[in-house]
């Protein structure tokens, strides 16, 4: 016993000290990225004074706690159900957060445990089942629904009925929100729906539709019209009809009476413990008191109020353009995890051995979005945001479509959909490439526009763009001695492409919009040679003119995604001369995901195929003869099944997914590789009692051996790297887990001729 203790005090304060630095997320781990910096909605939690703050935004879900100033980031990988949410709140009586999402699951987080409800969702239904709003009354959830009222009993966690089609005939009638306030011990459920308010008496039998009281001019002096929100404050009961302004009830007359309000168009009505909070499209937040006077409220910061919380003088406030918002620590400042900055993120980039993700520029028809310039980079763990906002020669330029990094010049060149192309320095100085740049062979098109669709760098440093439109040449070559070359299309007369893509030998491919002929153009600009590969047999053989994306692999195979599946050319040698076949894989005696369309395909340092499409993401080995794995929304944290792009952080191995839904990424197992040992680095090392993973070791030559020894010199593991990167699951040959202990850890290069010896600690 005094030697297992002695062994865990020399590991911890001795040979762990010496590797302090932060590790990377675990092999086989996921992480979100999401933007932070739009929110939506907030819900605070109060246990005995003790606050936190919940936060829905764009994509994404974080928590505030104020008691130890943090901020944490919530996502499927939590445990929630995850996606976009539509509603949100929390009971305190149960002390149970509800979170409702746009496909309407529903989560119940109580005591830090997560219970999922999934019969709305799985309801099937032609009409919307929206959930639009949540209160609560006596342990119970109203939830108002696109389909009727949600009631969810919170101590039981389970739904216990629905009142639905509570038309005045009894059709589906859309709930848009709800509230409960009591009247002489009689508790009664107010509804704001599409066709006014109606009541329901919550001792009544509310299943049933002719139970409802509902008003009108005639009878109660309310419009029968859209009411857009209800609420309750101390037993009153307040609804709002824009266009009509806000209404009292007054119990016992069965009336409404008109509210005095300034001249208001409301997005959302709120309360705190003691006022009534109208937050309205311009920005301005009005509170009301016990009086019904209205006083216009001066909060700081404030640009886009969507939903409020407050006591006691502090005020949560999620606002779609500033963020979160709060005065809790007495000074009005914004909160939010590191995550993506940019609001309308449409792609990533590998360039200069880091992510970029960047704005999109134009839709699939080529017309532009009209997005304000967005690049975010990736680094240390962390998202960092470029800042165009200070220079005056960029601020009329829009919609981001490539980036490329030259490293000669340490600048980035940035195409865009209409202005041209930004050269980024390493000063953040710019440059604008356009139609007056010197010896340029760029023009404007018929509409004066400069449509550039991608921007590359060559092996020779050579910067690549893409321009769409009705021009004598679409690609243009700036040499790094700042002369231009133009290479006229294929189908000049309507010419649209979205993509370069450079291969080994500094071919450019890009690929041809389907409307003009689709397939692939393919130029060798150093030799002036081009040609087009179709679907015309010895002419491309391509599955479909489709072409979505294209990689080359480590055998110098070429693997092209279509929306029918995949194909394949094995060799360049008569590309620009002579029979070109692509021919499709075959796997488990079908032609390789035939019946999908592959949207992205990306390669690893093990020579794998990751491969995206409307309906998940593929992992092949390198022949694409098996399924290493298969991610959907279904069995892990990704947002959505479809696939935008995959781009790979090669040296770190980590997969970055961009979906419809947002941006994820995941850890794999494989990194690029070089020919001699570089920096081996074992993660996590020490691996601490908690650790529920894949210890990673990368840095290795291609192709080593690794083996995992015990301190008695005992074989405990044996594997192969997936290129620069081996994996172990901390368990021998037999499936038996490592016991406490320091291991040895030998790495061998391919020829047998270099060995490497780690160690790491294992403490269970």
């Amino acid at each position: 016993m005094k030697y297992y203790f002695l062994l865990i005090f020399l590991i911890f304060n001795f040979f762990f000290i010496k590797n302090t630095k932060a590790q990377d997320i675990p092999l086989g781990t996921w992480r979100t990225h999401f933007n932070y910096n739009s929110a939506f909605l907030v819900a605070n939690s109060d246990n005995n004074g003790q606050i936190k703050s919940y936060v829905a935004t764009q994509n994404g879900f974080f928590v505030m706690d104020w008691a130890n100033n943090s901020l944490e980031s919530l996502s499927k990988i939590d445990g929630f159900a995850g996606g976009q949410i539509s509603a949100l709140a929390f009971d305190n009586t149960t002390k149970t957060l509800v979170i409702a999402y746009q496909n309407s699951e529903i989560d119940l987080l109580q005591n830090n445990k997560i219970t999922n409800i999934t019969l709305l969702r799985d309801l099937s239904t032609t009409n919307s089942k929206k959930i639009n709003d949540i209160t609560f009354f006596q342990n119970i959830a109203y939830l108002a629904t696109d389909l009727g009222v949600v009631v969810v009993d919170l101590r039981r966690q389970e739904i216990k009925e629905t009142y639905q089609n509570l038309g005045a005939l009894g059709e589906n009638l859309p709930i848009v929100s709800c509230a409960v306030a009591s009247d002489n011990n009689q508790n009664r459920l107010f509804l704001a729906t599409t066709q006014g308010v109606i009541m329901g008496n919550l001792a009544d039998n509310l299943l049933d539709f002719n139970l409802w009281t509902r008003f009108s001019l005639l009878q109660g002096n309310l419009s029968a019209q859209n009411t857009l929100k209800i609420q309750a404050l101390n037993d009153k009961i307040y609804a709002w009809q824009n266009g009509n302004g806000l209404y009292q009830y007054i119990f016992g007359t069965n009336q409404w009476q008109i509210v005095n309000t300034p001249n208001i168009v409301l997005n959302n009505m709120q309360k705190d413990d003691s006022k009534l909070y109208l937050l309205d499209n311009t920005g301005k937040i009005w509170s009301m008191n016990d009086q019904n006077i209205v006083s216009l409220e001066d909060f700081p910061l404030v640009q886009q109020p969507k939903t409020l919380a407050g006591q006691n003088g502090k005020y949560y406030i999620a606002d779609q353009k500033a963020g979160f918002l709060s005065n809790h620590t007495n000074e009005w400042r914004k909160y939010a995890p590191s995550g993506i900055n940019i609001g309308n993120l449409g792609r990533i980039h590998n360039q200069n051995n880091q992510i970029i993700a960047t704005t999109r520029g134009f839709d699939n028809l080529f017309n532009a979005f009209f997005n304000p310039l967005g690049v975010d980079f990736f680094k240390n763990g962390e998202w960092a945001s470029q800042n165009f906002t200070q220079n005056a020669n960029i601020n009329t330029f829009r919609d981001i479509s490539g980036i490329a990094y030259q490293t000669q010049e340490q600048s980035y060149y940035i195409s865009t959909f209409g202005k041209g192309i930004i050269k980024l320095k390493n000063d953040n100085s710019t440059e604008i490439i356009n139609q007056n740049t010197p010896n340029t062979t760029l023009v404007f098109d018929a509409n004066g526009n400069l449509n550039m669709t991608d921007v590359k760098t060559d092996k020779n440093g050579d910067i690549v763009m893409l321009q769409s439109g009705n021009l004598a040449q679409n690609l243009h070559i700036k040499r790094k001695d700042n002369t231009w070359k133009g290479f006229t299309a294929p189908n000049p007369g309507g010419f649209q492409a979205k993509t370069i893509f450079i291969d080994q030998q500094n071919y450019k491919w890009i690929l041809l919009n389907p409307a003009f002929g689709g397939g692939l153009w393919v130029v060798d600009d150093r030799n002036n040679r081009t040609r087009v590969l179709n679907t015309v047999p010895n002419q491309g053989n391509l599955p479909d003119a489709n072409v979505n994306a294209i990689a080359q692999d480590a055998d110098n195979q070429f693997w092209v995604g279509t929306n029918k599946g995949v194909a394949i050319l094995s060799t360049t040698s008569r590309l620009f001369g002579g029979n070109v076949n692509f021919f499709t894989p075959i796997f488990q005696n079908r032609l390789l995901l035939r019946s999908e369309k592959v949207q992205s395909i990306a390669i690893d340092g093990g020579n794998r195929k990751w491969i995206g499409t409307q309906n998940g993401i593929w992992l092949f080995n390198a022949d694409a003869s098996e399924v290493l794995a298969f991610f959907d929304a279904k069995n892990s944290p990704l947002p959505s099944d479809n696939i935008i792009e995959i781009s790979i952080e090669q040296h770190t191995g980590e997969v970055f997914i961009l979906t419809d839904a947002g941006l994820v990424s995941y850890r794999s197992n494989a990194t690029k590789a070089d020919e001699n040992f570089g920096d081996i680095r074992i993660f996590p090392n020490p691996v601490r009692p908690d650790f529920i993973g894949t210890v990673g070791i990368n840095g290795l030559a291609e192709n080593s051996t690794v083996k995992i020894v015990d301190s008695a010199g005992k074989l405990f593991y044996e594997t192969k790297a997936n290129g620069g990167t081996a994996s172990w699951n901390l368990r021998d040959y037999n499936n038996v887990l490592a016991e406490t202990g320091i291991y040895f850890v030998y790495c061998t290069d391919a020829q047998g001729g270099t060995s490497v010896v780690k160690k790491i600690a294992v403490v269970k």
